[in-house]
């Protein structure tokens, strides 16, 4: 059994999007035996997994881990590791946990590498703080661990910790009740020392007046808007320029590297056709689901209900249901004595409606008078396990099977998906298996009878043929099995539908391109640059001028332009443009009388030319209690936030961290 698993540890690899890993024996259970299958290859792989199942089943999953000697730890924090079983799995509920919060993003997209890397360095944060708490005497008792669980309502039904729930929804994502105990009590130690040393945190009145005053700080300037449009307009870049340019960075103008390949599509649907269903599949199928469906009666009902409970006992919920009762019998319908007399707020402007019931839904008393009803009739009050009720069938749910003849054909195609699935899951395995052994697809395209296809050109940034899918295929394509060892690919899963693999046909290295191909281009990106760089030294000089004592129209004649003034403008405003905003709250403050100049430039190039002449604080004498504490909170909040980062950079500096 020994050599069993260090074969496995050593010969087997799991695959995670386009990067190969091998397996050390500390994945998941489930994901390394469906890695095994989904990659294995010949008749020595099958027999393998044959033998790894069988030590499932006769030792345990825990017998292939146990099996190991050597550490494989990634990381050791003051002489005690992080486990590579550690790091998988906490780098597996990060992967769900992306993909719970982005369902729409395609798992073989993730980079495994980096969600593991970032995972290592917060497992190392952690270790290192753990052992920080231990050494503070911070603890957590098992009791009060037991209480956080049972306390959870994610764990409870009706308000009471439901075992079942609570091991189905950690089984969920690969935990046991032991791993969810111990990784809350590490949370909660990382959680409380945080915490601790965040809520250390304070904010004195000076320092939120300040903040207040320049928060509200209002500035007064005008400003001379150089347009960069008619610089470019008036630059010329004559060829000497563009073949010194092309000269200096030859190796910027590269024609990328290309590829063409040849490949192989499975669809799941070809094997429809090939999937033959009688008449007796279609029948039988027919037969077991409709003989399902009619054991789920429904009727639509409705009530009127009487609370029994401590302040109102059961005479008195009967004496006010007979009145209930009386009022129907005297012709008043039922919604209005519903609205009038029922107890039960969600129903009664409702006409009491409680939908369509199944049996069983409510049961006991509730059931028996309900399916005794005639469709429109009403009970008499009944007492139930909710109280005291009148209860009424308003109609029968038309729950009816629909006819053979109705599902015959969707039965059919249905029992064809199905055939076409097992037939695809095969093929899909044997189609691994060719392309594995093979020099090419010739022999994929024979035994599988499917068509060779010819890719357009495309380079590493994708095959935009492919759609959604451009990356991928360029990835494995450009991957060094088929680019450098010139073998077919792996199975790429263009969909759960479609599987394709695929071979060189024909490889462009990069090249040089011509200066004739590159000339306009390089020309645009020289005026570009020009015109900016005259701009800027443009408006340097106007700016000198301007603190030389120029006069501000004058500047402007020269300029062909003329000044814009923004008047007590706050920090964030729609009107001004955010660099030019930030650029004059940058500027420092003027002296009374006097002016203070600077420069920016826009997103589009523009150069602008800033004169500030006032700057006002906001008052604080202004703000509310509310506001201050609101102010104070929010100070408090970020300086404990710093407080934890500086914390914890000073563990870790003190810490002696390995990485192997």
């Amino acid at each position: 059994m020994r050599f069993l698993f260090k074969l496995f540890n050593n010969r087997l690899t799991a695959r995670v999007g386009h990067t190969t890993y091998p397996c050390k024996g500390i994945l998941d259970n489930n994901f390394m035996l469906q890695s095994i299958r989904d990659n294995a290859q010949g008749i020595v792989s099958k027999i393998l997994v044959s033998l790894i199942a069988f030590t499932f089943v006769i030792w345990g999953a825990e017998s292939l881990f146990d099996f190991s000697t050597g550490s494989d730890a990634p990381a050791a924090v003051n002489g005690e590791e992080i486990s590579m079983q550690e790091l998988l799995q906490s780098a597996e509920l990060q992967r769900r946990q992306v993909l719970i919060n982005n369902p729409e993003l395609d798992p073989v997209t993730l980079d495994v590498q980096a969600i593991q890397a970032n995972t290592l360095e917060q497992l190392i944060n952690e270790k290192v703080l753990l052992q920080y708490a231990q050494q503070s005497g911070m603890a957590i008792s098992a009791d009060a661990v037991n209480q956080m669980i049972v306390s959870s309502k994610d764990f409870q039904i009706d308000g009471k910790f439901d075992l079942q729930l609570f091991e189905s929804l950690i089984a969920n994502i690969g935990l046991t009740a032991t791993n969810y105990k111990q990784t809350l009590v590490k949370n909660n130690l990382v959680n409380q020392m945080q915490q601790g040393v965040s809520a250390s945190a304070f904010t004195l009145p000076e320092q939120a007046n300040l903040v207040a005053a320049l928060d509200g700080q209002t500035r007064s300037f005008e400003v001379l808007v150089l347009p960069f449009a008619k610089q470019y307009q008036a630059t010329v870049i004559d060829d000497q320029a563009i073949n010194e340019h092309f000269q200096n960075n030859a190796d910027q103008y590269q024609s990328p590297e290309q590829m063409q390949v040849q490949y192989l599509v499975l669809d799941k649907q070809d094997f429809k056709s090939q999937v033959s269903v009688t008449e007796d599949q279609v029948q039988d199928i027919y037969e077991q689901e409709k003989s399902q469906h009619q054991s789920q009666e429904e009727r639509e009902a409705a009530h009127i209900l009487f609370n029994v409970d401590d302040a109102q006992g059961e005479a008195e919920a009967l004496q006010l249901a007979q009145q209930a009762y009386e009022k129907l019998v005297s012709g008043v319908d039922f919604a209005t004595v519903a609205a009038e007399f029922s107890q039960d707020s969600g129903t009664a402007n409702d006409a009491g409606s409680l939908g369509a019931v199944l049996a069983g839904d409510f049961g006991g008393a509730f059931d028996e008078t309900l399916f005794a009803l005639q469709v429109g009739a009403y009970s008499a009050p009944v007492v139930t396990q909710f109280g005291v009720q009148i209860i009424k069938l308003e109609g029968m749910v038309d729950n009816s099977y629909p006819s053979y003849a109705d599902q015959q054909a969707s039965l059919r195609d249905s029992l064809q998906v199905q055939g076409a699935e097992a037939l695809f899951v095969t093929a899909s395995e044997t189609m691994a298996d060719i392309a594995f052994s093979s020099p090419d697809l010739q022999e994929l395209a024979d035994e599988m009878q499917l068509s060779i296809q010819t890719s357009d050109w495309f380079d590493r940034s994708g095959a935009s043929e492919f759609g959604e899918l451009a990356a991928r295929v360029a990835s494995a394509a450009f991957g060094d099995e088929v680019l450098v060892n010139g073998n077919n690919s792996e199975v790429i899963e263009l969909a759960s539908d479609q599987m394709m693999v695929l071979h060189m046909s024909s490889h462009k290295p990069a090249a040089a391109q011509a200066l004739a191909d590159v000339a306009q281009g390089i020309r645009v990106q020289l005026a570009q640059q020009q015109a900016l760089a005259d701009l800027q030294a443009t408006a340097e000089s106007y700016k000198q001028q301007l603190e030389d004592g120029a006069d501000l129209s004058s500047v402007a004649t020269d300029a062909g332009s003329s000044w814009h003034t923004y008047a007590s403008a706050p920090r964030l405003s729609n009107e001004i443009g955010p660099l030019l905003s930030q650029a004059a709250f940058k500027l420092a403050r003027p002296a009374a009388g006097k002016s203070v100049f600077g420069i920016s430039t826009d997103f589009t190039g523009d150069v602008t030319v800033i004169r500030l002449h006032n700057v006002t604080d906001a008052s604080t004498d202004d703000l509310a209690p509310e506001q201050r504490a609101s102010l104070n909170g929010a100070l408090s909040n970020m300086n404990g936030q710093a407080d934890v980062i500086a914390f914890e950079a000073t563990l870790n500096t003190m810490a002696e961290i390995e990485r192997f």
